[in-house]
């Protein structure tokens, strides 16, 4: 299975080193010139929201929790409609290469190295989540701690080469590939499964349990959901959009097609509720046992496809915000360099251990109430208002702090994150005036 899956990896990974005879400029680099058609953004999409957390990580909770664990893809597939419905089209129209520079446009200078701080902060734990998913699906496969570290470090090596080569052309090329991949291993599983043991899982589907209460859900509709409606990686899909229009298209057909993950992930968890074994469910089956071997083969196969193209895009938009934000390098050579630099962060983020979705939820709890509702009201907003953009700022600081709060400082009310999120809104609101003709 070892030599499997570090086969797969090439596979899935060769593509990305071919782009890079398509690179002639920084906007080859940074936004694919800023000329894909619907379907290379569409693909692209369903490849990044796939990844670690909406596979293993949701099927995990699944079998811990029950249905209720669908609510995490629903938030997203919430999010996405609200992004393809509102923004999606005044995004792409800004032409900004990512997205502190859109709020740059928005709110000024002082707003874009702010946000730029924030994400670049923020994301080593998003890519750290995909290597630490990465970790789980190779540790099964070796059989032991010590050889899962040293494929982890070569898995996560090839991940960061390839962007770091062939920049968003390498993402959107391997994209198509390795969601291709992950739904063929999916949808399979889902047919073996109900062929071989079926369950009532729709007949007994509950959107609430004991485990997952009401009033669980509106921060996790507010901290999941505002990143898929305003989050530096899905945010950058509509940048490599050729039009508004497509980046509007897109964003709607890929939450109709999240919707079905939303009920198929959890699927797979709820019935492996009852297999043997410790390790989450996904990654368990992968290993083989269960499954018979060639479909856990396949399964392996598209969770590292899932993995990766998340992980590729995360590093890549937050690198990019490093250098072209944060450090204001408007070179490939700074990018790639931010590129290598934060690959290594996340690969010993990820070493040393931690939940998938822990790792995400914290991450989100600051971005969101940071930079959500400050930026979806700048948006919405523009070009009937302008900004104060002095009072916008504060916006943003002021929920990511508490959001900060509630989520690293032990025995902070769990509310907090949510109360930062209304106070930036409230912020943003009252930094609108009217745009002068």
């Amino acid at each position: 299975m070892t030599a499997f899956l570090l086969f797969a990896l090439l596979v899935l990974s060769a593509a990305g080193f071919l782009g890079i005879r398509r690179i002639r400029t920084y906007s080859d680099f940074v936004v694919a010139d800023r000329s894909q058609p619907f379907s290379a953004v569409f693909f692209s999409l369903m490849a990044t929201m796939l990844g670690a957390s909406a596979t293993i990580g949701i099927a995990d909770s699944a079998a811990r929790i029950g249905t209720p664990a669908f609510w995490w893809l629903a938030a997203g597939v919430l999010g996405l409609l609200l992004q393809a419905a509102l923004v999606s089209g005044k995004i792409r129209s800004l032409a900004a290469a990512t997205l502190p520079e859109t709020a740059a446009r928005l709110a000024g200078p002082a707003a874009h190295r702010l946000v730029a701080a924030i994400v670049a902060v923020s994301w080593v734990g998003v890519v750290a989540a995909q290597f630490a998913a990465m970790g789980q699906v190779l540790a099964l496969a070796s059989g032991g701690a010590a050889a899962s570290g040293l494929l982890l470090a070569a898995a996560a090596l090839l991940v960061t080469l390839y962007t770091l080569i062939g920049g968003q052309l390498a993402i959107l090329r391997t994209d198509r590939l390795q969601f291709a991949v992950l739904a063929a291993a999916l949808l399979a599983v889902a047919a073996w499964m109900q062929a071989t043991r079926p369950i009532a899982y729709f007949a007994e589907f509950r959107c609430f349990n004991e485990a997952f209460p009401p009033s669980r859900l509106p921060g996790l509709l507010l901290a999941v959901g505002g990143a898929y409606f305003i989050g530096p990686d899905i945010f950058s899909r509509n940048l490599v959009a050729r039009d508004p229009a497509t980046a509007r298209r897109a964003a709607f057909a890929a939450a109709a097609t999240l919707a079905a993950f939303a009920l198929l992930v959890p699927y797979l968890g709820v019935w492996c509720a009852s297999a043997p074994g410790d390790a989450p469910p996904l990654a368990r089956l992968a290993a083989g046992g269960i499954l018979p071997r060639p479909l856990a083969f396949l399964l392996a196969a598209g969770l590292l496809a899932a993995i990766i193209s998340s992980a590729d895009t995360c590093l890549f938009n937050a690198s990019a915000i490093i250098a072209h934000d944060l450090l204001g390098l408007r070179r490939i050579s700074a990018i790639r360099a931010a590129i290598a630099l934060l690959g290594l962060a996340a690969l010993l983020l990820a070493l040393r251990g931690g939940g998938i979705l822990s790792l995400l939820l914290a991450t989100y709890s600051v971005y969101s109430p940071g930079v959500v509702c400050p930026l979806a009201v700048a948006l919405l907003a523009h070009p009937r208002f302008a900004l104060r953009p002095a009072l916008w700022c504060s916006a943003v600081t002021a929920g990511g702090a508490l959001g900060a709060l509630g989520t690293f400082l032990p025995g902070a009310p769990s509310a907090l994150p949510t109360a930062g999120m209304a106070l930036s809104l409230l912020l943003a609101v009252v930094s609108l005036r009217p745009a002068t003709r």
